[in-house]
């Protein structure tokens, strides 16, 4: 059984932290970050979220790129120490249990291994350290195409354990992770609670001299999937025999967490010479369960700065893997009375649509931004994203939306980081 955080473990590690202020001999520092963004979308069919665990945002907004952050490490000793992140944004879910961007625990084994316990990031991204503070990167947000999905497992309620040690003429990072996760969602206004049963991570990072190399891979065993469509739509499946109906369980199977899984493999390259920024980031996600978002998918970017001003440009992509799943009701007669079959046939129209929605986009943005103050950057940005047939999975809709075979959407933002 895997370690997930709840209510008591919280309260033990904060308990733990604030033992510091009352005359245990403790070092405690408090950090923090602040984003302010504004942000307009130019659809009319869409509306613009971050993630899918945002909320949806049609037109102007200040929320949806805003957010801030505060961050208190105690040390108890040079080998033990707590970390307490709070981050409140633009999360659909707000709960005090979600705003817990990382709770954990951590011991230096030796110079060379650390384990943590409680609610670690997830290590397979590039950005993982550091993806809510804006002001740690070049643009005003990560690459919609690679990142938005991924908020789901973006943390992780377990442990890891990393070694670091000199190879050669570099640095090298192995980390391995272990946990669960549980993320609310909302498709189309319609919430959506997601848990994964296991998640392991394991990544390798390499620097040398201006170069980082990283490469990641997961396994994700999903457990409970709750819809206010999919749960009921189950329910009503299986009230038909499959006598009736052979491929009834096919249908089941296709939108069912049960025994389902995923893995993930990612490559990552960066450089940074102080002048020139590369960052480049390429994944592949295969699954078996049908409703989850596979594909190959990935984006680059470069910068430059010129004194207090980094212009940049990225592209994205993400390209979905075919999936030919159809389904049709067959002739159920008399056995099944007529308005239960009018309601299956509605059902069965209704899975087939979900089933050939998808993730099927490219983006393009081009931005700079001004460091003109220490701790302090102002950013503009232009995001052009052009979206595929039945390729839409990542942009809520609005009640103008129509099955259109393409689309395309563009994101004007201007946001000020600041970190403290």
């Amino acid at each position: 059984m895997f370690f997930r955080l709840n209510k008591k473990h919280l309260f033990n590690l904060v308990s733990l932290s604030l033992l510091s202020l009352q005359g245990i001999a403790a070092e405690v520092n408090f950090s923090g970050f602040m984003n302010v963004s504004a942000t307009y979308e130019n659809s009319d069919e869409f509306e613009y979220s971050t993630s899918f665990l945002s909320n949806r945002r049609d037109g102007f907004s200040i929320a949806a790129d805003s957010s801030v952050g505060l961050q208190m490490e105690v040390s108890f000793s040079h080998e033990f120490d707590t970390v307490i992140q709070l981050v409140l944004d633009d999360s659909a879910e707000t709960s005090l249990n979600n705003y817990i961007e990382l709770a954990f625990a951590r011991y230096r084994i030796n110079r060379n291994l650390t384990a943590r316990i409680g609610r670690i990031n997830s290590n397979g991204y590039l950005l993982s350290e550091f993806k809510p503070v804006s002001y740690a990167y070049p643009w005003i947000r990560p690459p919609k195409d690679y990142y938005a999905h991924a908020a789901v497992v973006s943390n992780i309620d377990g442990a890891d354990l990393q070694y670091r040690n000199n190879l050669g003429p570099g640095f090298i990072t192995v980390t391995g992770q272990w946990g669960q996760s549980k993320a609310a969602m909302y498709d189309d206004k319609n919430r959506v609670n997601l848990t994964v049963d296991s998640i392991i991570v394991a990544s390798v990072q390499y620097e040398i001299d201006y170069w980082l190399f990283k490469a990641s891979s997961a396994q994700i065993d999903f457990g409970e999937y709750d819809s206010v469509i999919f749960s009921p739509a189950i329910k009503m499946l299986n009230t038909v025999p499959v006598q009736l109906w052979p491929d009834r369980p096919l249908v089941v199977d296709s939108i069912s967490t049960t025994d389902k899984s995923m893995t993930y493999s990612a490559l990552a390259i960066q450089f940074d010479d102080a002048q020139w920024i590369l960052q480049a980031e390429f994944g592949i996600n295969h699954s078996n369960w049908a409703l989850n978002a596979i594909g190959h998918y990935g984006y680059a970017s470069l910068a430059y700065r010129v004194d207090q001003i980094t212009p940049y440009f990225r592209a994205g992509f993400f390209n979905p893997d075919a999936t030919d799943l159809n389904y049709e009701l067959p002739e159920l007669g008399d056995a099944v009375p007529e308005q239960q079959q009018m309601q299956l046939a509605y059902l069965i129209n209704g899975i087939n649509n979900e089933l050939q929605q998808k993730i099927d986009q490219n983006s393009l943005t081009l931005g700079a931004r001004w460091d003109f103050f220490p701790g302090m950057a102002l950013k503009v940005q232009a995001d052009h994203y052009d979206i595929g047939k039945n390729g839409s999975n990542l942009w809520p809709k609005t009640e103008r939306f129509k099955n259109q075979s393409s689309a395309s959407v563009t994101v004007f933002s201007v946001s000020w980081n600041w970190v403290f």
